[in-house]
């Protein structure tokens, strides 16, 4: 089958740890060599509702075509305040959001329910990439 799809700037790729300019860097760097040959997905998220907005923002300025968004870590919000933050970012950027929960690096578990809530309020949510290990 071959790569499908590539993920820059992901959670373990120390994305929260990047700026503007490198976020920035990494995503067209990517973009320009993959060419069209398989989607873009870049990791966008943070635990900041107003960065995640901004870095999403720069991946599609950059050309991605899809956005990776790791549920809010450390701040530990609501089903109501995930709801918001993804609304939130929906809002201001036109790209497919695929949810990222990874609990054992957030600190949240965004359940099967949390996250049917989410996509039912967030039409740009199509996809989850699922990291719990719970899956029953």
């Amino acid at each position: 089958m071959g790569i499908v799809g590539i993920v820059p700037c992901c959670s373990t790729g120390l994305a929260s740890t990047m700026n503007s300019q490198e976020y920035q860097l990494v995503v067209k760097t990517v973009v320009e060599q993959v060419n069209g040959k398989v989607p873009v997905i870049a990791g966008a998220g943070s635990n900041d509702t107003l960065k995640a907005i901004h870095f999403s923002k720069l991946s599609k300025k950059m050309g991605a075509d899809a956005l990776l968004h790791v549920t809010p870590y450390y701040n530990k919000p609501t089903v109501n305040g995930l709801i918001a933050h993804y609304k939130a970012i929906a809002k201001e950027v036109d790209l497919p959001i695929i949810l990222y929960n990874v609990p054992g690096r957030t600190g949240l578990n965004a359940t099967a329910d949390t996250t049917l809530k989410i996509a039912k309020n967030v039409s740009q949510v199509v996809a989850v990439k699922e990291a719990s290990g719970i899956l029953g």
